[in-house]
């Protein structure tokens, strides 16, 4: 959905990520090669970025330029800046939010002419289109496949709005709040925080969308499951509210609206309700029953232990109905799930192979067309549901062995370990020098792989050795950090 952007727009964009992703500082001239264009069009872009953006600034110096984050910001926030100042991404928040503005209504909103404002439509259904819908301009209105609509919907808002925001503040979440929280705990339906602003998210999209008159085809739908909601406790002042703020009459039908893709026949509440449709089901018993031998293949691969096969059974048959309808499943501007797997790439390569040849067997099995979208989103489901998964993987292996060298005193030696403890989680075996002779041969010779001393030591073959002056700084830290993370995926690789 980049596409959406103007051109300078997703090259400033592309500016920052590659700032961002960059480890150290990078000249203009490198920087204007990587997002091929001249280095007077990046002095612009940097001013244009430094007046748009106040979260992060770019620094330059006689070594290049770098990209500064505050501490409690990341590239989250720039994704959520340009989706707030993207002119394309502003108009579809509007239309979908209000169906009855006109052009010039919408222009002035916008702050541009009319005569742009088509080009925008214009230029936005292009890229649309292929997404199956697009802005009618008479009314106006988004048109086109209802689930593809809200799909769309759910992850920009997800990616737009952190939980500590309001999604929109002149709708009352409060009446939505109440009933999702009464449908909780009536269902019993385990849910945590973050799951529960994916469902505020997916009910707040769908009932706007209702309210406008657009609905799912029911086929598929758990109609009649819902009318509980009418005769129950659930208190009638509660009712009204809801129905006063979003101008709908509450009843079964909006209910299961609003609850897409929850009240979907081919997704689960809980592992219980998965098995007990399995006895009156023939292929959704085939498809637990071949995931469940999967699993089971993969952990005696992997020598890794199953310790909650139940939820990962759940979440994986699960994956399959939301591939197209969880905000988490895809993404507008930021691939997270891309980022995601890349991440693990780097660590545990092996066993992501591993995981991707078993996703993508299950995927044949159940008939679903490839897709890198989705393969990641697997990954992301099955990597992060894995009970003990990292320690476990991390188990497999040694520690990492470092000896500390002092020529103050064996105590100074003790202090650096106790730093490197305090500074470093990762399994490392740390020891210190205490004999009386030291050659560089011994130090080649010897079972260590990080020499940490306090003073300078000679290139060692196929080891490590850190410089630290009095005790590890920041910097120091970095370094020792670095060399255990290259020794790990090295690891992983061999």
């Amino acid at each position: 959905m980049k596409s959406l952007l103007s051109p300078s727009e997703r090259r400033q964009l592309e500016v920052i990520e590659t700032l961002f992703y960059q480890d150290d500082w990078i000249t203009l001239s490198e920087l204007s090669h990587i997002v091929d264009c001249s280095t007077r069009i990046l002095k612009y872009d940097f001013q244009s970025i430094k007046n748009t953006f106040t979260d992060f600034r770019i620094e330059s110096s006689y070594q290049g330029i770098r990209l500064k984050f505050e501490s409690n910001i990341g590239l989250k926030t720039l994704y959520h800046n340009v989706l707030n100042h993207s002119i394309t991404f502003k108009l579809l928040e509007m239309i979908f939010l209000d169906e009855t503005k006109s052009i010039p209504e919408l222009a002035d909103l916008l702050f541009i002419s009319p005569s742009t404002l088509y080009r925008t439509v214009h230029n936005a259904n292009e890229v649309c289109t292929k997404y199956n819908f697009y802005i009618k301009t008479s009314p106006v209105h988004i048109f086109g496949s209802e689930k593809d609509i809200r799909y769309f919907f759910y992850q920009y808002f997800y990616e737009k709005y952190s939980p500590l925001e309001s999604t929109y503040k002149k709708i009352d979440l409060t009446a939505m709040d109440h009933l999702l929280y009464f449908i909780i705990e009536y269902l019993s339906y385990p849910i945590d925080f973050a799951s529960f602003q994916l469902l505020k998210i997916t009910s707040f999209v769908n009932l706007i969308r209702f309210s406008h008159g657009h609905s799912i085809n029911t086929m598929n739908i758990k109609i009649n499951n819902l009318d509980w909601i009418l005769k129950s406790s659930y208190p009638i002042e509660n009712i009204h509210h809801f129905e006063q703020t979003f101008h709908l009459k509450m009843e079964p039908f909006l209910i299961n609206q609003m609850l897409i893709p929850f009240t979907e026949t081919d997704y689960f509440l809980t592992y219980g309700q998965l098995i007990n449709t399995t006895e009156h089901d023939a292929q959704l018993k085939k498809e637990v029953d071949y995931l469940n031998q999967l699993l089971d293949n993969l952990a005696l691969q992997t020598d890794i232990i199953l310790m909650n096969k139940p939820e990962l059974l759940l979440s994986l048959l699960n994956s399959n109905p939301l591939r197209n309808q969880d905000p988490r499943s895809g993404y507008i501007l930021y691939n997270r799930n891309h980022y995601f797997v890349k991440s693990i790439e780097d660590y545990f390569p092996d066993f992501l192979k591993k995981m991707q040849a078993s996703l993508n067997e299950f995927r044949q099995f159940l008939k679903v067309p490839f897709s890198t979208r989705h393969m990641n989103y697997m990954i992301y489901i099955l990597f992060t549901n894995w009970e003990n998964l990292i320690p476990q993987l991390e188990d497999k292996f040694n520690k990492i062995k470092v000896l500390i060298l002092s020529n103050r005193n064996t105590a100074h030696s003790q202090m650096i370990k106790d730093f490197i403890e305090f500074k470093i989680n990762e399994p490392l075996s740390i020891d210190i020098y205490k004999e009386l002779y030291l050659s560089k041969t011994m130090l080649e010779a010897s079972e260590y792989e990080i020499f940490v001393a306090n003073f300078p030591l000679p290139k060692l073959q196929d080891k490590c050795s850190i410089y630290i002056e009095n005790i590890p700084t920041t910097k120091g830290i970095q370094k020792i950090q670095t060399e255990i993370d290259k020794m790990i995926r090295k690891r992983f690789l061999v």
